[in-house]
C-alpha cells in the first residue's frame, strides 16, 4: 500500500523559519528539504505530510436480522 503525501515548497525570511516550523509542525508537517539561503535571507523548504484519511470507496452495511 503506498502512502499519500501532500507537499509544500515555502520560503520565508531566515528570521521568521523557526516560528514558521512550529505552526506548520501542529498541522502534521515535518521539514524534507532546506535549500540555502538567498543574498536577502530568505530561506526555502520542503515540508511534508501524510494526506488525510478520505472516504473508503466501499463501506459495509450490515442489517440486524
Amino acid at each position: 500500500m503506498s502512502k499519500r503525501l501532500e507537499y509544500k515548497v515555502l520560503k520565508v525570511s531566515s528570521e521568521e523559519l523557526e516560528t514558521t516550523l512550529n505552526i506548520y509542525a501542529q498541522d502534521g508537517f515535518r521539514a524534507v528539504h532546506f535549500f540555502p539561503p538567498t543574498d536577502q535571507g530568505e530561506v526555502s523548504l520542503v515540508i511534508s505530510r501524510k494526506q488525510k484519511s478520505r472516504k473508503k470507496h466501499h463501506e459495509v452495511f450490515e442489517d440486524d436480522l
